[in-house]
């Protein structure tokens, strides 16, 4: 019996340790062992943008890929400069970076622990991009 109570302290100090990275959006629980991706795509005079966030089980990722349409300022010279993607609801992802020789910049998908994943129902998120003292908002539709 003694033995009993101790196993059942273990597991249950083990599920209080796992529960906090077990809890994802209710509406997404059927992903927990699954994955659900949403895409995000805008453009204005100067950019060209896809957000991507991912949901595998209670992991959430997300991806950018930003393209400058005009020629690279000879003033820029790899100036690091930050890019904001934000929604109606959680918040915002912010991140620096640098254009390359083609003026573009993808980052890969990096882990993202604390956000929230954006609502299906969401139908636009905004970007903001700050770079050679310019800001740009651009406004990004759901393409998935």
């Amino acid at each position: 019996m003694k033995t009993n109570l101790k196993q059942l302290g273990l597991i249950c100090f083990i599920i209080f340790l796992l529960l906090p990275n077990m809890l994802v959006k209710a509406d997404y629980i059927n992903y927990f062992f699954g994955s659900k991706t949403i895409r995000f795509k805008g453009s204005n005079p100067n950019w060209d943008i896809v957000f991507q966030e991912n949901l595998i089980g209670s992991e959430i990722g997300y991806e950018t890929q930003l393209k400058y349409k005009g020629e690279m300022p000879s003033t820029y010279h790899h100036t690091k400069s930050l890019y904001s993607i934000s929604d109606n609801q959680f918040g915002a992802i912010s991140h620096h970076f640098s254009l390359n020789k083609q003026g573009a910049y993808h980052q890969k998908v990096t882990d993202c622990s604390g956000c929230q994943f954006i609502d299906e129902k969401e139908k636009y998120i905004n970007a903001e991009i700050i770079w050679n003292n310019q800001i740009d908002l651009i406004k990004l539709k759901k393409i998935n």
